[in-house]
């Protein structure tokens, strides 16, 4: 088995205060094993992020949106500011991420899924 730490970055334009998936599915394959660790992310009108996974339907990911300054900063967040979680999701899965938005006014959502990743095959 292979094990690694690896991210997913979805970002869409939204305008919309319904919830509203942003970017496109992450599909989980058979025989992997994905841990999320941790979301980050957003959108300039302020609300709530989250995920969904298709085989864990009552699952309830909903978190408060971090600051818009901080969403368009990505690459310079300070270690341990996303939301810490740990939730395992075994393939085949699909995951999406979503914004719900406080205002309807249009502006982009951008979201970071922090994961770890194993897999058949070796090191």
């Amino acid at each position: 088995m292979a094990t690694w730490t690896d991210s997913y970055y979805r970002t869409a334009t939204v305008a919309s205060t319904s919830k509203t998936q942003v970017g496109t599915d992450i599909n989980v394959a058979s025989g992997e094993s994905v841990v999320i660790l941790g979301m980050f992310g957003g959108h300039p009108q302020g609300g709530s992020m989250g995920y969904s996974v298709d085989r864990l339907p009552g699952i309830n990911a909903n978190f408060p949106q971090s600051s818009a300054a901080a969403v368009t900063a990505l690459e310079a967040v300070a270690p341990g500011s996303q939301n810490s979680m740990s939730t395992q999701v075994t393939g085949p899965a699909v995951i999406q991420l979503f914004t719900v938005n406080l205002a309807a006014t249009s502006g982009t959502a951008s979201l970071w899924l922090k994961v770890q990743r194993t897999a058949a095959g070796s090191n």
